[in-house]
């Protein structure tokens, strides 16, 4: 796969918070049209808030429509892998060929066994050579650590499908070490992470953010050139006002003046209040960011 930046797709909804799939498609053209690749169904995306029967309409919609599907990794994560593996032998069939795949996420303290056991019922249940899954680490919301071992298990029993992760730990380190396996794609969950990644063979990064922070695309190109550290230095100031509000409403409220239907969010979250949107405008007034 080429380097790229994804999004990590959020998902609008109607006041009554179905999914809006008209602006969904639009927004993902948007990004598409500003070299940004598409990575739906995610955290970002809202997904556990949203049910199999709502993913797998979500899934025909994409397949129906006119977006690349090389430049797709939908998420299909689930607690029970039955689901996951419906999702993903539904994305596939779809002809979406890599999947980016959570851990179980509600058992805590499950071992490494455990979960390559999920892994692995998955795809002895979609049996598929074009299937290419992505990992998923971000322990501090699932609960669960990616171990290096775990993945070096995972890849030496599937290598042709196991294909790389996206690593949202927020520890470069971490990245670094998941670096080092062989044939092993690797996205930080953040484009902080995207220059020094890019330094060290990563193959871009696949981020929240990156809705909204579009010039991220430009360091594919760049992040070897002169240019490359004021393009870096530009993209981590808006990151960093993001990640001082609830990433994913803040998103959204950014995007209202483009559709009322950004304004809506499924619970658990919740919109940001009349102050955080003011003080959220401000910041990235003050940083020239439109």
């Amino acid at each position: 796969m080429e380097k790229a930046v994804y999004s990590a797709v959020l998902t609008p909804f109607k006041k009554d918070l179905t999914i809006d799939t008209k602006l969904f498609i639009s927004h993902c053209e948007f990004l598409l049209k500003n070299n940004i690749s598409l990575a739906p169904l995610g955290t970002t995306g809202e997904a556990n808030s949203i049910s199999i029967s709502e993913k797998l309409d979500l899934i025909k919609t994409i397949t129906n429509s006119d977006l690349p599907k090389e430049k797709i990794i939908i998420g299909t994560g689930n607690t029970s892998f039955v689901d996951a593996a419906l999702l993903t032998k539904t994305a596939v069939e779809n002809k979406i060929y890599s999947v980016l795949l959570l851990p179980p996420f509600y058992y805590k303290n499950v071992s490494d066994e455990g979960v390559y056991q999920y892994y692995k019922e998955i795809i002895n249940t979609v049996k598929s050579t074009n299937l290419r899954i992505f990992l998923y680490n971000i322990p501090q919301v699932s609960g669960v650590t990616i171990s290096i071992d775990l993945v070096n298990r995972l890849k030496k029993e599937f290598s042709d499908t196991i294909t790389g992760i996206k690593d949202s730990s927020g520890n470069f380190e971490n990245t670094k070490k998941y670096k080092e396996i062989k044939n092993f794609i690797v996205y930080p969950g953040s484009e902080k992470f995207l220059y020094d990644g890019l330094h060290i063979g990563c193959s871009g990064c696949i981020s929240a953010t990156t809705n909204v922070n579009i010039e991220a695309a430009k360091l594919i190109n760049s992040f070897d050139k002169s240019e490359g550290e004021s393009i870096n230095k530009k993209i981590k100031s808006v990151r960093d006002i993001f990640e001082k509000y609830p990433v994913i409403p803040a998103l959204k409220a950014t995007k209202i003046k483009e559709d009322s239907n950004w304004s809506n969010i499924r619970p658990p979250l919740v919109a940001l209040s009349d102050q955080q949107r003011s003080n959220l405008a401000k910041d990235l007034k003050d940083i020239n960011f439109s």
